[in-house]
């Protein structure tokens, strides 16, 4: 491999995209079967680890192993109460109008969302089988084997190695879910990693593709575990948010 490369990433609940810089043009990379977004599944077996769509099609006889949307799980901590609205949400189906927040026990029983405890700091950890042993792994381990799912399709795209990344994130994302993107990304091996509102990141977006002098925009990003809203300024190819908010779905 010739040179370091860079990449965005859009790190979804529900959907993973990466995407390079080629000739001056944003080009979304495509995995290896060819889709432009993989599914945020995570997977152990007694031979190894999954990712993707190919973690996807084996979650319902390896439910006990298995995650998806590890990403709202992300950065929790269950010592602490909630803080204004809850991250997780549990809904009575026989009453639907009762709503409260989640807790362990609803998360134990979740599809996709193995058994785990908690540290003393109140971090999640979780129990999985894989090669044959019980292993215990943070939220952010299992992050880091999306993230440098998505490095090594990229670099097999880009016939170069990747150290650096922007990685989006929602608005409402609180600073201990923020580090631990970060953390997760430093495991999957990136070095230099830019943390971007994912509302901000469509912002430029637009504005590459419909470049004006002046103008005010408003960005909804409905992601599959997070709604975010931001209302933008575009100046002399300033790009500045004047207002942002976001809420967990």
């Amino acid at each position: 491999m010739s040179g370091a490369a860079s990449i965005g990433l859009d790190l979804g609940a529900g959907k993973c995209c990466v995407a390079s810089v080629r000739a001056g043009a944003v080009t979304v990379l495509p995995n290896a079967h060819g889709d432009k977004t993989t599914p945020s599944f995570v997977a152990f077996t007694d031979s190894r680890s999954l990712v993707g769509s190919d973690a996807r099609d084996q979650a319902t006889l390896n439910p006990e192993n298995t995650f998806y949307g590890i990403k709202t799980i992300l950065g929790s901590n269950f010592n602490m109460p909630p803080q204004g609205k809850s991250h997780y949400f549990n809904v009575d189906n026989q009453n639907p109008q009762s709503i409260r927040p989640l807790d362990e026990e609803d998360l134990t029983v979740l599809p996709y969302f193995p058994v785990f405890s908690t540290t003393e700091d109140g971090s999640p950890v979780f129990e999985v089988a894989y090669r044959k042993e019980n292993v215990k792994l943070r939220p952010e381990q299992i992050t880091a084997l999306l993230i440098d799912k998505m490095k090594s399709e990229a670099e097999d795209h880009l016939g170069s190695e990747v150290k650096s990344s922007v990685i989006s994130v929602p608005v409402n994302f609180s600073n201990a879910q923020r580090q631990a993107t970060l953390d997760a990304a430093r495991i999957a091996g990136l070095k230099d990693v830019t943390l971007i509102n994912s509302t901000t990141a469509a912002a430029i977006a637009y504005w590459d593709h419909h470049p004006r002098d002046n103008d005010c925009i408003a960005v909804v990003d409905f992601g599959a575990g997070s709604l975010s809203l931001a209302v933008v300024s575009i100046d002399h190819k300033v790009v500045k948010v004047q207002e942002a908010f976001g809420c967990s779905t």
